[in-house]
Parts: structure tokens; sequence; C-alpha cells
């Protein structure tokens, strides 16, 4: 075998068991993975629905509009 098929597949070795050791280690608890599902699932929606949220409670606490 080549030199080079020989570092490529060291190195293909390498990431392998970097990747195996990143899908071990969990980013969020078991318990919000349901919701953290639902938000990468419907990341429009939510956005969408905190934009509406957001700007109802700039109308009805912040905005004085022309009444002063």
């Amino acid at each position: 075998m080549p030199n080079s098929n020989k570092e490529f597949l060291k190195k293909l070795k390498s990431e392998a068991k970097l990747i195996s050791s990143l899908k071990k280690e969990k980013f969020i608890p078991d318990r919000l993975s349901n919701i953290a599902n639902f938000v990468a699932t419907h990341a429009w929606q939510i956005l969408l629905f905190l934009a509406l949220v957001s700007s109802f409670v700039w109308e009805l606490f912040f905005y004085q509009g022309s009444n002063g």
C-alpha cells in the first residue's frame, strides 16, 4: 500500500474514533431531549411564534403611540 493510503486510513481511523466519542457524550439531558427534538424540527414555527408574542408584548407595554 502506498504511503498516502496509509496516512489516509490513519486519519480516517482517528476521525472515526473522535466521532464515536462525541456520540457517547450527550449535549442535553435525556429529560430535555423531547423538547430539543421539537425545537429542532419546528424551528421556523417557534421563531414565528416568539416574534408574534414579542411584538404583542412590545405593543402592550412599551409602545405609547400617539396617545402619549
